[in-house]
């Protein structure tokens, strides 16, 4: 059988396309142009007829943690690939340890650029004067979303004061349950626990979601009105169905269980736990509340 030349080199080419820049071919299927232009001229770089390219190899570069490559090439993708390459060349700049240039590059007008914006200015807020501070602050108000995660944030750096204070800044506060959620578990963390059952409830009464749920139940039950918390819980437990809330519940409410006795329910719950995710990080989790509650049982026997 005669060998086609002109075929084994049309497949070759195709194959160091595919090599060269992965899922590059699949994304030209549609136009013939560039494919003709790669196999007519083969002295051309690829490099020059995929733009992707630059896109490509810069994300490789920055999950190889070499930044100031991926820099290099996330500069240079066009316009129509800049969205997404965009978002790691920020990354990539505050990684390098260039945060200001990174800070000033980030579009705010990208929702996911902003997320991106208040993690740096969080991780990097006690390296600026106080002057600095201020002036990214008051970028911070102009964008309702940034209010809420600065709040978040403040929250989880356990400064509740300054958290309650910045959620109470969100436009129409008391139709954002996000922003009243952080105002009440800012009261339950500050051990104000009326006060946080009082938002918690208001919020209950209108929005049974999860998040709201576990909260009015875990601060009904901290507060000493355990059967009332683990009934709240029990309705939690049906909404969240696997969701990452959840296993958050299944510890709390699981513990709550054995705490007052009802270990056979609290074991059930474990077992509704593995059926929901069987993922390997779930499982650790599951099998950590597992042992927590265990333990809790064996001291009452």
């Amino acid at each position: 059988m005669k060998l086609n030349i002109r075929r084994v080199i049309f497949i070759a080419v195709c194959l160091f396309i595919v090599i060269k820049s992965p899922g590059r071919l699949l994304n030209n299927l549609g136009n013939l142009s560039t494919t003709s232009q790669v196999i007519s001229n083969p002295h051309q770089s690829v490099i020059d007829n995929l733009p992707r390219t630059h896109y490509v190899t810069g994300v490789v570069a920055f999950r190889q943690q070499d930044y100031e490559k991926a820099i290099q090439h996330l500069e240079h993708v066009p316009p129509n690939r800049q969205c997404l390459a965009h978002w790691f060349l920020i990354q990539a700049q505050n990684e390098a340890g260039d945060w200001l240039q990174a800070l000033d590059s980030t579009n705010l007008d990208v929702a996911a650029e902003r997320m991106l914006y208040m993690k740096m200015l969080f991780d990097h807020r006690d390296q600026m004067s106080l002057q600095e501070q201020e002036a990214r602050i008051e970028v911070i108000e102009r964008y309702p979303d940034m209010i809420l995660i600065y709040a978040h944030r403040l929250l989880s750096a356990k400064q509740f004061a300054e958290a309650e204070a910045w959620a109470r800044l969100v436009p129409d506060y008391e139709q954002n349950i996000g922003a009243r959620l952080i105002v009440g578990r800012s009261y339950f963390y500050s051990g104000r626990l009326a006060e946080a059952e009082t938002i918690f409830h208001s919020l209950y009464l209108e929005h049974q979601g999860e998040n709201v749920l576990y909260w009015y139940g875990k601060t009904l039950f901290k507060s000493g009105n355990q059967e009332q918390g683990i009934l709240v819980m029990e309705e939690a437990v049906k909404v969240a169905q696997g969701s990452y809330v959840s296993r958050y519940l299944l510890g709390d409410l699981g513990v709550y269980y054995a705490t007052v006795g009802r270990c056979s329910d609290a074991q059930s719950l474990i077992e509704l736990g593995l059926q929901w995710n069987n993922t390997p990080g779930y499982i650790k989790s599951i099998e950590a509340i597992q042992d927590r509650i265990r333990s809790l049982c064996t001291d009452q026997n």
